[in-house]
C-alpha cells in the first residue's frame, strides 16, 4: 500500500501523546484522550479551518470502492 510517509510519523506523534491507539500495526483509533482533543479542536473555528474544510468536502465522496483503487494506483486511469 502507498500512503504518505509523513502519516506514520504523525500517528507515532499522537501515540506517544495517547491521543491514538493503535492496534497490531493495522488500525489507528482515537483514545478517551484524543477524542477529548478533537471535541476542543472541533471548538474552535479558526484552528485548522483549512483541513477541516477540505476533509468536509472530501470524505462525503470517499468510499471504499475508491479507496481501494486510490490505494492501488495502478488501478486507476
Amino acid at each position: 500500500m502507498r500512503i504518505e510517509p509523513w502519516l506514520n510519523r504523525a500517528v507515532a506523534f499522537a501515540h506517544a501523546l495517547k491521543l491514538v491507539s493503535v492496534d497490531k500495526g493495522k488500525s489507528v483509533s482515537l483514545t478517551a484522550k484524543g477524542v477529548d482533543v478533537a471535541n476542543e479542536i472541533a471548538k474552535s473555528k479558526d484552528l485548522l479551518f483549512q483541513e477541516r474544510t477540505f476533509l468536509s468536502d472530501v470524505a462525503p465522496k470517499l468510499t471504499e470502492a475508491l479507496l481501494i483503487k486510490v490505494w492501488r494506483m495502478e488501478d486507476l486511469s
